[in-house]
């Protein structure tokens, strides 16, 4: 289970975001925000965490930014992370309810 965004960095309006006190999610987690905050861009994360294709972050990558993407969450008690080009391990058990999923069903 996807237990915490540990660190997301130079991926959309997410320039260097580091977790800070008690963020854990549980098994259902809604995420719910302003419009540009950042929701799709974290979508596309999680896509890219389900399928492992870079693409889903690469697109989304930080305009102006020469450091590389990084991601790193917690799933199921170890960190996996994404360094610029891939993931370290995928987690395609995980559901997204998002635009993407309403086109396709």
């Amino acid at each position: 289970m996807l237990e915490k965004i540990i660190k997301i960095k130079n991926i959309g309006r997410f320039y260097d975001y580091n977790a800070k006190g008690d963020v854990s999610l549980r098994k259902i987690t809604l995420v719910f925000a302003d419009n540009g905050r950042g929701k799709t861009t974290f979508c596309g994360i999680l896509r890219s965490l389900q399928s492992g294709k870079s693409e889903y972050i690469l697109e989304r990558k930080t305009l102006g930014s020469r450091d590389e993407a990084i991601v790193q969450l917690r799933i199921d008690g170890s960190t996996t992370s994404f360094n610029n080009t891939s993931w370290s391990s995928t987690f395609p058990e995980i559901d997204i309810f998002d635009t993407e999923f309403i086109h396709n069903n």
